[in-house]
């Protein structure tokens, strides 16, 4: 009887612990680099984002004040998005409903008796104008300039004073350095530090801003 000379193949050997613990690893370090990078790459699209938007809407704004020599005027402050005036009858801009992408859905630490949440608010820019109500009945001054102010939240989803950056730039004396001013009870924090700055990350603290009309100071705010 004749034997058969069969080759046996080796059996599979399966990954051990310590192999699965160093790819999991490599996995946790490769996710620990690009989660961060894919944030910060969405932040600076918001920004980038924000300030196409925001220049749009002033050229608008523009073209309005040359037709009627000055900027929209609004009772009280509003939002971009209420600015209908801008593209009916005469399409100055297609909308003015630019949403902004900073919109917060939590009561703001600087202005909780005014935070985001509240009802009414929009989530679209705001919009100060200077010719009227907002120079007149709240700021209690007869400097009214022919311009106009729009806000976004900035990448730390609160609210700034950024508003009254032109008034800073036309009176600096009445913001002292450091500390914070009051207006009717409403803490405000320091002017200067209210413009967005990302060489400390891209996430910090300031809003994004851009001026229309005779308005002191520069044209396009943060960033």
């Amino acid at each position: 009887m004749k034997r058969e000379n069969r080759t046996r193949l080796p059996a599979p050997s399966a990954f051990t612990l310590i192999e699965l613990l160093i790819v999991v690893a490599i996995i946790a370090i490769l996710a620990a680099i690009a989660v961060p990078n894919f944030l910060e790459a969405q932040v600076r699209s918001k920004v980038a984002r924000v300030k196409a938007d925001m220049r749009s809407l002033g050229t608008a704004l523009e073209a309005y004040a040359i037709d009627y020599n000055n900027v929209p005027d609004m009772a009280g402050v509003q939002w971009m998005g209420d600015l209908a005036i801008l593209s009916t009858p005469v399409a100055y801009i297609t909308t003015t409903s630019a949403p902004d992408p900073f919109w917060p859905n939590v009561e703001s630490p600087y202005y909780p008796q005014a935070g985001s949440a509240r009802v009414g608010w929009k989530p679209t820019f705001r919009y100060f104008p200077y010719n009227g109500w907002w120079a007149n009945d709240y700021m209690h001054r007869t400097w009214q300039p022919k311009g106009a102010i729009m806000v976004s939240f900035g990448p730390a989803l609160v609210e700034t004073a950024l508003e009254h950056y032109p008034y800073y730039c036309r009176f600096p004396e009445e913001w002292p350095g450091g500390g914070v001013q009051l207006y009717y009870g409403v803490v405000i924090p320091q002017l200067p530090d209210t413009l967005y700055d990302p060489t400390n990350g891209t996430r910090s603290r300031g809003g994004l801003g851009r001026t229309a009309g005779e308005l002191p100071g520069p044209q396009v705010l943060g960033g």
